[in-house]
């Protein structure tokens, strides 16, 4: 065979270009979901193959709007959390990849009701808790900030404590009169 420089340039040019980025993604920059495959790896981490792009040892599944759009806007993201994908609706994805979403969706935002509050301690901007909540007595600390202490409407809160666990007042007047004045030195 003869290696010479013509007969090198046309050796292995491929016919046809993988696909870009922007061909498997909608105008919006979402995802066509019918090309995103969600599975369970051996040690029950969510994969993920998104056909013509890559596929994902680990990912976390995370809504986009968490409190204003629960439903649709789901990000899939590496294990650097770095966004690789855009899902505008889960229902248009397999049925295996919509139950897998819908498990990790529960459990990455799972929230713990208070149904009442015993005693709450304020100290420099930091809140210890001793609450009554749905399943049992819990005690946490929060630092006090408006990522932490977040009024969802003007009779709902929500607080995230320091280990990133979430608690919810759902109507703060439906709580019995004590928690009520714990609940009045938070606004």
């Amino acid at each position: 065979m003869d290696m010479t420089e013509d007969n090198l340039s046309d050796a292995s040019v491929p016919t046809q270009a993988p696909p870009s980025r922007l061909s498997i993604m909608e105008a919006d920059g979402a995802i066509d979901p019918r090309r995103v495959h969600l599975f369970r790896g051996p040690s029950g981490l969510i994969r993920a193959t998104i056909e013509g792009d890559r596929s994902l040892l680990r990912t976390k599944v995370v809504r986009l709007f968490p409190l204003s759009n629960q439903t649709r806007y789901i990000s899939i993201l590496d294990a650097k959390d770095k966004e690789v994908c855009l899902i505008k609706a889960a229902d248009h994805l397999d049925t295996e990849s919509q139950r897998l979403i819908k498990e990790e969706l529960a459990r990455f935002y799972f929230i713990t009701t208070i149904t009442q509050i015993r005693r709450l301690r304020h100290e420099y901007r930091t809140l210890y808790w001793d609450v009554e909540t749905e399943r049992g007595e819990r005690d946490f600390v929060v630092k006090w900030s408006t990522d932490t202490v977040l009024w969802l409407t003007a009779k709902t809160v929500q607080l995230e404590d320091v280990d990133g666990n979430r608690f919810l007042i759902p109507d703060v007047e439906d709580m019995d009169p004590p928690s009520r004045k714990f609940i009045a030195l938070l606004q």
